[in-house]
């Protein structure tokens, strides 16, 4: 089974479901930026960036995370495919790894009680993200 998403707004690029799943493992959507889209609040944020932490923000936080890298790389891969400028096997395979990664890195973060080392991780996954120019805030 295939999707059409509409890029630029007149251009159709069609992928299967097995394309989707390799880039997605959270949430599918045209707004992933925490503002936009109500994936965070502008308290919750703010409160991230001053350290203002517990395991129920932090989970929120890597999870909101996760969702844009993933959603930022399909769109990144997306475009490619609208103008005939496709990812040679080694570029997806280098992205799909780096996401990969980053989901071992989430649910180690999940996972983990002590709240000094989860936000550790959870810095982690930010400088990580900000490496790649994945910058989510």
């Amino acid at each position: 089974m295939t999707f059409t998403f509409r890029v630029w707004g007149d251009i159709d690029v069609k992928v299967s479901v097995k394309e989707i799943e390799e880039f997605i493992t959270t949430v599918l959507t045209n707004t992933p930026y925490w503002a936009v889209g109500n994936w965070l609040s502008k308290g919750e944020v703010l409160r991230f960036l001053d350290g203002d932490v517990d395991h129920k923000l932090l989970d929120r936080v890597s999870e909101y995370m996760l969702m844009w890298a993933e959603n930022i790389r399909f769109s990144a891969y997306l475009l490619s495919l609208a103008f005939n400028n496709r990812w040679t096997n080694e570029d997806k395979r280098r992205v799909l790894e780096e996401l990969k990664e980053l989901r071992k890195l989430v649910k180690k973060i999940k996972k983990e009680r002590d709240l000094n080392r989860k936000h550790e991780l959870t810095k982690k996954l930010l400088s990580k993200l900000i490496d790649k120019g994945l910058d989510p805030f």
